[in-house]
C-alpha cells in the first residue's frame, strides 16, 4: 500500500477492522512475530495518510501507542449494516420465543457465555411450562466449549447449534427471531449488534456496563444491557422480554433516527 501510494501518488487510507499488534487471540504467538507485528503495525500508522478503524477502543489504542500526531488521522467507520440486504430478506415468523447469538466463541476466555446458559437453566427451573415454547439458536463456528457447557444444562434441548451460516442466512435467522444476545471481550463491538438493531429486534448485550458496546445497546429503544456474569439479571431481562413480547400488544419501535450513522449508505 504505502510504495503503490508513492508511486501513483495518491493517498494511502489503511483499514484496522480488528487488533493487531495487540489482539487478545495471539497471545500464545513467537516472540519474533510479536516483534514483526508490533514494527509493521507503527510502520502503517505512521506513515498511512488516514486510517480507519472499525470501533472507538481502537483508535484509543492506536493513539496511546503511537502518538497524538496519529490520533488526528483515525477516523471510526462502524462495520453498520446493509439497509438493502435487510430489505430484500423476508421472515418468517418464528412459532417460539427464538433467542439468537449470532456470533462467534460464546464461551471463549473473557465473554463469560457460560452464566447465559445456566441464567436459561434457572428460567426453565422456574417456569418449566416454557419449556417448548423457546428457542436459543447459536450461529458461529464450532465452539468446542459451549458444546460441554450444553452437555451440562438442565434444559440442554432448548439450545440449537447451527455452525456457519451464510450471512444471508444468519439474517433471516435474526429477522425471523424475537431476541438477540450480544456480547463481547474487552471494548469491542460485535458487528452483527448493527444489524440486529437495524432489523428492530430486542437486543440483550451481555457486557460490562462502562463498555461502548453498553452505551451504544442503551442508546437503541428495545436494548438492555446486563453484566453477562449476573445470572440472575440476564434471567430477569429474559423473563421480561418474554412478557413484553407475549403481552398481546404490538411494540412499534417506528424510526430510529439513532441507527442512521451505522448505515452503509451513510
Amino acid at each position: 500500500g504505502h510504495r503503490l501510494a508513492g508511486r501513483l501518488n495518491v493517498p494511502w487510507v489503511a483499514d484496522f477492522a480488528l487488533p493487531w499488534s495487540d489482539a487478545y487471540w495471539l497471545t500464545d504467538r513467537p516472540r519474533v512475530i510479536q516483534w514483526l507485528d508490533q514494527r509493521v503495525e507503527g510502520f502503517i500508522v505512521r506513515s498511512a495518510e488516514r486510517i480507519t478503524v472499525a470501533y472507538p477502543e481502537l483508535a484509543r489504542r492506536a493513539s496511546a501507542r503511537y502518538g497524538q500526531a496519529s490520533e488526528s488521522k483515525i477516523a471510526v467507520i462502524p462495520t453498520g449494516f446493509d439497509e438493502d440486504l435487510l430489505a430484500q430478506e423476508r421472515s418468517t415468523p418464528a412459532t417460539k420465543f427464538t433467542v439468537v447469538y449470532p456470533g462467534n466463541h460464546f464461551c471463549e476466555i473473557g465473554r463469560a457465555g457460560e452464566y447465559f446458559l445456566k441464567a436459561i437453566d434457572e428460567w426453565l427451573d422456574l417456569e418449566p411450562s416454557l419449556e417448548d415454547k423457546i428457542e436459543c439458536i447459536f450461529i458461529g463456528k464450532r465452539d468446542d466449549e459451549l458444546l460441554l457447557q450444553r452437555a451440562g444444562m438442565r434444559h440442554s434441548q432448548v439450545i440449537r447449534m447451527e455452525g456457519m451460516v451464510s450471512h444471508r442466512a444468519c439474517i433471516q435467522t435474526v429477522l425471523s427471531s424475537s431476541l438477540c444476545i450480544v456480547n463481547t471481550v474487552g471494548n469491542r463491538i460485535p458487528a452483527k449488534v448493527y444489524e440486529c438493531m437495524a432489523a428492530g429486534k430486542w437486543i440483550l448485550a451481555l457486557t460490562n456496563p462502562a463498555t461502548d458496546l453498553a452505551a451504544i445497546v442503551r442508546h437503541y429503544s428495545k436494548g438492555m444491557v446486563v453484566s453477562a456474569r449476573n445470572i440472575s439479571a440476564i434471567r430477569q431481562a429474559l423473563q421480561d422480554i418474554w412478557r413484553r413480547c407475549h403481552s398481546g400488544t404490538v411494540e412499534a419501535m417506528g424510526t430510529d433516527a439513532s441507527l442512521d450513522r451505522y448505515s452503509a449508505r451513510y
